[in-house]
């Protein structure tokens, strides 16, 4: 406890003693800042007062699992001195989900955390999952021919390494993509036939050679057909979707995003309480005919 708040200490004295611009983003559902250090480089920082939750796009953040950084501290002292700062200026608890990100340098969290053959054995792998919400239903676009034409409306990862959800718009695809390839394993379902072809459209680099395993992809190849992510988390977790696709396009183009980011944040937690259950117990259940049935897994 006494490393932990003697690092915290140390991204305050940092904040104190170096020279930060801070600039609000205007942002309807959580505060947002971008800040920007003597080195020219600009960091997106994301506090929700309302859960007392703080993020950095930085990697000291994303990697220290402290909660905060020097930039947050940057932050904090400025909204304290004008009187409009959060109820708290401490770091959450390690472990506390965020429901609000941009992103941050995946590329050097994904060099970090391979450094040596040796340090990945005693290290935990970075396992990510993720679901993606469109702007556009298929009907709109002309069929399924036109994933292109879907876009973006919002994508909510959970990264279980950092143990908080990270939320990216359109307009953040790319940062989106590289926290996939940061990652040791991407989990979701149905990513094979919908999510990476929805974002394909905003990377050159090829989404399907990710680490990928798809809960969707993995029930068909047993059961010789396809089942809906609801009626097995259901079955299984006794646990059911919050909404459905066509419910998120029209909360994206009425403007409801709070809506609309929750609900595909609860498809994200449904999928990935969904894949820590199968592996752990080495099974799922499905409803066939009114009848619940166990299929083998092995998502170890």
């Amino acid at each position: 406890m006494r490393d932990r708040e003697t690092e915290i200490e140390k991204r305050r004295e940092r904040a104190r003693m170096e020279t930060f611009s801070v600039a609000r983003i205007p942002s309807t559902v959580v505060q947002k800042f971008l800040v920007k250090g003597a080195s020219g480089r600009a960091y997106q920082i994301v506090i929700d007062r309302e859960m007392n939750l703080k993020s950095c796009e930085c990697h000291d953040f994303l990697s220290a699992g402290l909660g905060t950084c020097k930039h947050i501290e940057a932050v904090l002292r400025q909204e304290s001195s004008s009187g409009s700062g959060p109820a708290s200026s401490s770091p959450p608890e390690v472990g506390r989900k965020s429901n609000k990100q941009a992103s941050g340098d995946r590329t050097a969290l994904s060099s970090a955390g391979r450094e040596s053959k040796e340090e990945s054995v005693s290290k935990p792998r970075h396992l990510v999952c993720f679901d993606v919400e469109t702007q556009n239903s298929f009907d709109d676009v002309g069929g399924r021919q036109h994933f292109d034409k879907l876009r973006v409306s919002v994508a909510v990862l959970y990264d279980e390494s950092l143990n908080q959800y990270f939320v990216y718009d359109e307009s953040e695809a790319s940062q989106l993509i590289d926290h996939l390839f940061a990652a040791d394993l991407v989990v979701g379902y149905n990513l094979l036939g919908f999510d990476y072809a929805v974002i394909q459209p905003y990377s050159e680099r090829d989404l399907k050679k990710l680490p990928t395993l798809d809960l969707m992809h993995e029930l068909e190849r047993k059961l010789g057909f396809r089942v809906k992510l609801d009626s097995v988390a259901s079955a299984t977790l006794g646990a059911r979707k919050s909404g459905h696709g066509l419910q998120a396009i029209e909360w994206f183009r009425a403007g409801e995003l709070e809506k609309l980011t929750r609900y595909c944040q609860d498809d994200v937690k449904l999928t990935y309480d969904l894949f820590k259950f199968g592996a752990s117990q080495g099974y799922v259940c499905i409803d066939i005919r009114g009848s619940r049935q166990r299929v083998l897994v092995e998502w170890k």
